[in-house]
């Protein structure tokens, strides 16, 4: 709708822009008209002595139209005036309005914008060259038939008003239709790559750049030698010097340039990472070069972050695998001792029930470990067959059912309306999910809501898995998936900590990704996986 109402609009300008170029025309024929007969300048004589005089004769019909002219021969200088400054305002409006809609900044161009700015300005030149011959042509022909008959006939003077009238019109179309598609271009920014010159001109300076240095420099300094040589031949001696002084400011910014790099260097070479080189207003050459080091300090800088953090993170995973198996194997030590020294078999019942739950803490410790360990380094082999995600997550809430009431958590699921099936391997996918799920009864706010859902993308699945935190969330969401962190600082938990790091590993081998989000206290993990391609 937008697109007819411009069109309209502008349709409706045009067709203002031609009437007014006409109106223009035929007043300011009939002005050079009146200036011609001698209107504008009289005397005393009257219109109709003067007609009389040049010999025209007082009953034909041109007497009657001289008259009238000379009548209003003041209206039509007044006339033309006023549609030379109504054509302008309306000229300025088409261009203004020159590719763009109503209320909108974006440009778009039309086919015309697809010639070369060359061709249309040949076009154009030729069109104009062929009415300005026409309007010669025209003045010829009306001198040969003044200086037949000594007045100008009324044929002549109907062809000289109709021919001209056309003549000024197609100009001023053919200057409309240039100015439009310039504004255009020159809106768009397409100046340069939609002409013939512009093209050239880049191709030209794409193969200079490409160039090596120093036949950069050959080429520079053979220019600078032919630009001299060729000024003191025409002995333009000034000019020489102009050169000169002009060469010699372009050394001093290079020489300022240069120094520059060689600062942000040695800045870097001695430990300063954060300096960055301010390449604003440098040349290509050495913009690239400054970019190059800043680049490199922003590598350094972020490799030497990642390496202190790789050194934090290898720590805690030392202290916390430490305290992970030092606790039960120290209750592992001591109940054997106690169990050794029992006096009743009731006392032997008991120190036997926490031997066997300390015994499976550690060996669950010491299976997730291996497992992670294998995750990690990709050691398992994966068989990915498609695997219907609603159905696992179905089964996966089922077996959850008792400890998610003992937890006293609400899952809130709502089954996608169609199955979504993913490329996966069923066993790992279902132990990612497990994984989760344990991870929420071990650590969300009792009283609160499990929220799973499952988004059906074009190519992608994604469970979504949302609960809210019982401790506060102090840890950074990419460390949580590292191993032995755990969102209790207190470790006094069950979990290993290994959970969201096995379940992240699992589900990169089977070419997902598992992505955590922290808000708060909100707790929120993202599985993505591709979907399986059916048959």
């Amino acid at each position: 709708m937008s697109l007819g109402r411009t069109f309209s609009a502008k349709t409706t300008g045009v067709l203002i822009y031609v009437i007014l170029a006409v109106v223009l025309a035929v007043s300011l024929a009939s002005a050079a008209l009146a200036l011609q007969l001698g209107f504008y300048d009289m005397g005393d004589l009257s219109p109709r002595e003067i007609l009389e005089a040049k010999g025209y004769s007082m009953d034909s019909q041109y007497a009657g139209a001289g008259l009238l002219l000379a009548e209003h021969r003041m209206g039509v200088l007044i006339l033309a005036v006023v549609s030379a400054l109504l054509l302008i305002i309306d000229y300025v409006y088409l261009l203004a309005t020159a590719g763009r809609e109503p209320h909108s900044r974006e440009v778009f161009p039309g086919p015309l914008e697809r010639v070369p700015l060359e061709v249309m300005l040949a076009m154009g030149a030729a069109a104009a060259a062929g009415l300005i011959y026409i309007l010669l042509r025209l003045e010829d022909h009306l001198s040969s038939v003044f200086s037949l008959y000594g007045f100008y006939t009324a044929s002549s003077v109907f062809l000289m008003m109709l021919l001209l009238i056309a003549d000024i019109a197609s100009l001023a179309l053919v200057f409309l239709t240039l100015s439009y598609t310039f504004a255009v271009r020159l809106k768009g920014g397409t100046l340069g790559s939609t002409s013939i010159l512009g093209w050239l001109g880049k191709k030209l300076w794409e193969f200079i750049i490409a160039l090596p240095s120093v036949w950069r420099s050959v080429l520079i300094i053979l220019g600078v030698a032919l630009l001299t040589l060729l000024l003191m031949m025409s002995y333009r001696f000034v000019f020489v010097i102009l050169e000169a002084a002009v060469l010699a400011a372009l050394f001093i910014a290079l020489t300022v340039q240069w120094q520059k790099l060689i600062d942000a260097a040695a800045k870097m070479r001695d430990g300063d990472l954060s300096y960055r080189v301010d390449t604003r207003g440098m040349v290509p050459s050495l913009r690239r070069h400054g970019e190059d080091l800043n680049s490199i300090s922003q590598g350094l800088t972020a490799a030497v972050d990642e390496k202190l953090r790789s050194e934090r993170l290898k720590a805690e995973l030392i202290t916390n695998v430490s305290h992970d198996i030092k606790t039960p194997l120290t209750s592992i030590v001591n109940y054997v001792d106690l169990l050794s020294r029992a006096e009743t078999e009731e006392q032997r019942e008991e120190y036997m029930e926490v031997l066997s739950r300390q015994s499976a803490k550690l060996k669950k410790l010491t299976e997730d470990l291996v497992e992670a360990s294998k995750a990690a380094t990709g050691s398992i082999h994966m068989d990915l067959a498609p695997v219907n995600l609603a159905e696992l997550v179905n089964q996966t809430l089922g077996e959850y059912q008792d400890r998610l009431a003992m937890s006293n958590l609400v899952p809130v699921y709502a089954p996608p309306p169609v199955p979504v099936v993913v490329l996966a391997d069923g066993r790992y996918l279902w132990r990612v999910v497990d994984n989760l799920m344990s991870n929420a009864v071990k650590y969300a706010l009792p009283g609160t809501r499990l929220y799973v859902d499952i988004i059906d993308g074009a190519d992608l699945a994604v469970l979504c898995i949302k609960n809210i935190s019982r401790l506060g969330l102090n840890v950074p969401a990419e460390e949580l998936t590292e191993r032995f962190v755990r969102g209790d600082p207190s470790r006094s938990g069950s979990g290993s900590g290994l959970g969201l790091n096995i379940a992240k590993s699992l589900t990169e081998l089977m070419g997902g990704r598992l992505d955590l989000t922290i808000d708060g206290d909100l707790f929120r993990v993202d599985i993505t996986l591709k979907k399986a391609v059916s048959e």
